[in-house]
């Protein structure tokens, strides 16, 4: 299927009645706020039911309605249709701008001023305290979490450092 986004990947199930929790990678757990559908291995789903937690989401899809079927999604990505976004470079880059960088040993790094996409991943422009530009592209595993109760992107601080040029 053309004209997909990888949002995330499937990470559990959560309770007996058929619902998957889902780990998203560069997404605010809003995204879901306008979307209707998942796609999984080629199948489309529909989403009767969305949960927003800290550091993920819980989604209930039609048609799978037991932890059997559940079973049989876990490890696997999740994709969305990029025209169900509206704006979607827009939409994603103003939806983590402002948010603070913090490591995952809990020191501040600064504020995200800005996102692009330039293909091969997320590129994040974030000004520290100190007035000073920090860029990173989001490679794997270095967003560890984002909150977007608290407006923070939780990095690994190591990976962190890997993939960061400093101005």
């Amino acid at each position: 299927m053309e004209n997909l986004i990888e949002i995330g990947i499937i990470t559990k199930a959560q309770g007996l009645k058929g619902e998957v929790r889902i780990k998203l990678f560069n997404f605010s757990n809003s995204i879901f706020n306008d979307i209707n559908y998942i796609v999984v291995e080629n199948i489309k789903y529909k989403i009767t039911k969305f949960t927003d937690r800290l550091g993920f989401v819980i989604l209930k899809l039609e048609n799978v309605d037991n932890i059997d079927l559940t079973k049989n999604l876990i490890g696997k990505k999740a994709f969305i249709f990029k025209d169900d976004v509206v704006n979607y470079d827009e939409n994603i880059s103003s939806g983590l701008i402002g948010y603070k960088i913090i490591s995952n040993e809990l020191s501040e790094i600064g504020t995200v001023t800005d996102v692009k996409n330039y293909g091969a991943s997320d590129v994040f422009y974030v000004k520290t305290n100190i007035n000073k530009e920090i860029i990173f592209a989001n490679a794997p595993d270095v967003i560890e979490k984002i909150d977007d109760v608290k407006k923070c992107i939780i990095v690994n601080k190591e990976n962190f450092e890997e993939v960061s040029i400093y101005n």
